[in-house]
């Protein structure tokens, strides 16, 4: 009670020294809610993770880039050509551009609805005002706790009606992946183009045995044709 009084002294009266406990009750309240953003990312990254593992260990896409992560997602759509069928903008790399670009955010979200549940705790919108006849610390006191504790409960509520929306978004944006990369019409054409272009990234054992055999059968081949050589030599000799 002591600090509202001071705060009244400071400001030049109990209205003014209310809207500011308002103004910072709230400003403090939805700073808490900007921390949202991490765990809708790392939510979000989890099930990019479950397709990466997918395209890595199923398709043996790994050797294409170098790109670790989430990173690995776009960097396989920028490595893909706009056009792979001419005159056809590539499927491909729309899915997986749409996959990579596609986030999460608190700002996106929730955040409008978190700042309606704070409108009690705003000065020209708040319904709990002071009497205008003789307004005291103690009644600031009780009024911001409970305009506090009614917020709170108003964020807690629209969050528990939230809880299910990001892993619905997660799950909408791997099934429209799914159809882009593997459903639309011609697709499979585009996957047999860029699997025959990149197939020595995503087969280097393979190639690397068969530049082996190559090899031996390049070596084989120029042995030969040396004994040959000499054999011709050493003939020809015995009739000279």
């Amino acid at each position: 009670l002591e600090e509202i009084e001071r705060r009244r002294d400071s400001k030049g009266g109990y209205p003014s020294a209310y809207s500011d406990y308002l103004n910072e009750i709230r400003a403090h309240l939805s700073q808490h809610f900007l921390s949202l953003d991490t765990g809708l990312k790392k939510s979000l990254d989890r099930v990019k993770y479950l397709v990466l593992e997918v395209l890595i260990g199923k398709a043996h896409l790994g050797g294409i880039t170098e790109a670790q992560g989430s990173d690995f997602l776009g960097e396989l759509a920028n490595l893909l050509p706009d056009q792979i069928l001419d005159g056809q903008p590539s499927r491909l790399k729309f899915g997986f551009q749409m996959l990579s670009e596609f986030q999460l955010s608190y700002r996106g979200t929730i955040q409008h609805r978190i700042r309606q549940c704070l409108n009690g705790l705003t000065p020209d919108r708040t319904d709990l005002h002071l009497s205008g006849k003789s307004p005291n610390a103690e009644q600031i006191k009780s009024n911001l706790e409970s305009l506090h504790a009614a917020a709170v409960f108003q964020c807690e509520t629209a969050l528990e009606d939230f809880l299910c929306e990001p892993s619905q978004a997660a799950f909408a944006i791997v099934e429209e992946f799914l159809d882009r990369v593997l459903r639309a019409e011609a697709v499979k054409d585009e996957w047999q183009i860029f699997l025959y272009q990149e197939r020595a990234s995503i087969w280097p054992k393979e190639f690397e045995l068969l530049g082996e055999r190559s090899r031996v059968r390049q070596e084989w081949l120029e042995a030969v044709e040396q004994a040959t050589n000499l054999n011709q030599q050493e003939l020809m000799s015995l009739f000279k």
